[in-house]
């Protein structure tokens, strides 16, 4: 009579599997004999009891990295997680893995795996890769720079990075940088929009820097308050490159607007507002009432000296409906374009009255 209910207990207890966790951590390197867990995993693993916990510790060389595929599978409701560390000790908790990659770099980091119920299924194997050889390119980046140094996730090889001062996230200098607030960052083209930003500089300047590979984008509202720079490049310090200054809610006369150039910075300096991009304009073609004022630039606009700026300011008109504007390099390296323009009216003709800001196609310096 007594010999049945101890059966029964027996069974109970083996329904749920209680795996080695010596000590509460395990540890795994590029030499572990064994890269699993449980031994011999296979997804979706195994099934755990209720209030098992174990910390694994994945330590990973210089010149490797760890691919970790794991499986955790729970009932509805349950709180049994894996906590992934990585190696500056920031985490991530996942609920539900099946299963899914995770990615470990020198110096590694750790797996905290713990359950409330005693129908979770876990485990885990790692895969440890040694990085290959590449091509090293240097680049360096200046506080007086108008350009960012651009890396381009499909670029081949790798890059090494100086800077003048200390460098920021996008190869920029800091110097450059410290005084603005917040960052957004976005990689812009014809299958990818921009739509509409908002900026927050109501606790400093706030930036939007676009990528553009297209090479243009066009402003076509900005609503809310506060003053915006626009700039080919960079914020530079000197502001060689900054292309135009607007103030929300006023630019009924200078919007839309083109901005040239595969990199620029939208600097809001105070206030909250909305930069609305309009990517249905092509690139050869855009109209302006009556009225309107705006400029035409060059990619590279912005790179002459500030301190001696050229001496071709003048005043010109065109008489007609339109005027085509084509700015070329002839393969040498230039100081770019700006022109400046405002569209009026005279007797029955409309022409461009244009203010020129210009550093022209024959400014070049080889």
């Amino acid at each position: 009579m007594v010999t049945i209910p101890l059966i029964l207990l027996s069974l109970l207890c083996i329904s749920a599997i209680v795996p080695d966790c010596k000590n509460g951590k395990i540890v795994f390197d590029s030499t572990s004999p064994k890269p699993w867990y449980p031994a011999n995993f296979s997804v979706p693993g195994p099934v755990f009891p209720a209030n098992f916990n174990c910390e694994f510790q994945i330590k990973v060389p210089q010149g490797w990295y760890a691919r970790v595929e794991l499986s955790l599978i729970s009932p509805d409701n349950s709180q049994s997680s894996a906590v992934i560390f990585d190696q500056l000790d920031r985490s991530e908790t996942v609920f539900f893995a099946d299963p899914e990659y995770f990615y470990f770099i020198a110096n590694g980091g750790r797996i905290q795996f713990s359950t409330d119920s005693n129908e979770t299924n876990f485990g885990f194997q790692i895969f440890w890769h040694e990085y290959q050889n590449s091509t090293l390119s240097v680049g360096r980046v200046n506080a007086s720079d108008t350009v960012p140094l651009i890396r381009i996730p499909d670029d081949d090889g790798s890059m090494l990075i100086s800077a003048e001062t200390k460098p920021w996230l996008l190869f920029q200098d800091y110097e450059i940088t410290k005084n603005i607030k917040s960052f957004q960052g976005e990689h812009c083209n014809n299958r990818n929009l921009c739509g509409s930003i908002t900026l927050d500089a109501t606790n400093g300047p706030a930036a939007l820097q676009i990528y553009n590979k297209d090479g243009v984008d066009v402003i076509s509202d900005l609503s809310g308050s506060g003053q915006l720079e626009v700039y080919i490049g960079t914020a530079s310090q000197n502001k060689t490159n900054l292309v135009a200054t607007y103030h929300a809610g006023e630019t009924s006369s200078s919007l839309p607007q083109k901005v040239f150039g595969y990199f620029k910075t939208f600097l809001l300096t105070d206030g909250n507002a909305t930069i609305t991009f309009d990517d249905t304009y092509t690139r050869e073609e855009m109209y302006g009432s009556v009225g309107s004022t705006g400029f035409i630039s060059s990619d590279n606009y912005g790179t002459y000296n500030a301190s001696n700026p050229p001496q071709l300011n003048s005043y010109d008109e065109f008489i007609g409906t339109s005027m085509p504007a084509n700015f070329g390099d002839r393969g040498l390296w230039s100081k770019g374009m700006l022109i400046r323009y405002e569209v009026e009216k005279s007797s029955n003709c409309i022409f461009m009255f244009l203010s020129f800001v210009f550093v022209l196609i024959v400014n070049f310096d080889c």
